[in-house]
């Protein structure tokens, strides 16, 4: 009984840890994405003296100066779905992708409830963190 009991909590732990660590990742590059997406708007404005219109502009102006540089890779948000949200909006709804006011040059991944709203059986660090805080 007593080894029964023990795989089944072996089982589970597995099941957790292999839940967990990926998504451990997902906020990570999420934190790091929405940092370096910060700087190349503060480094926009340095040289053009003006916010980018949009998420957009900003994109192709830094492909532009940096051709040998994927940035496409930042912007795309990766928490409310897998394969990757880059769209814009400036209302923070939070309908996942990004809110840019591109009037002072703000941007935030736009979702207002905390993770675990959206990963039901993660329980690690950030759980209760909502992104657009960050």
């Amino acid at each position: 009984m007593f080894l029964l009991v023990l795989g089944g909590i072996s089982i589970v732990l597995h099941f957790c840890a292999s839940y967990t660590f990926p998504k451990v990742k997902t906020i990570n590059r999420s934190r790091v994405g929405l940092n370096v997406v910060r700087a190349m708007i503060k480094s926009f404005n340095e040289e053009n003296h003006r916010y980018p219109s949009s998420l957009n502009e900003l994109k192709k102006y830094h492909s532009s100066t940096n051709p040998d540089n994927d940035g496409d890779v930042w912007f795309l948000e990766v928490i409310t779905n897998s394969i990757g949200v880059n769209k814009e909006s400036d209302v923070l709804d939070g309908q996942g992708g990004w809110y840019y006011n591109n009037k002072i040059g703000e941007v935030r991944l736009n979702i207002t409830k905390p993770i675990k709203h959206y990963w039901k059986f993660y329980w690690g660090q950030g759980r209760k963190d909502i992104p657009s805080d960050w």
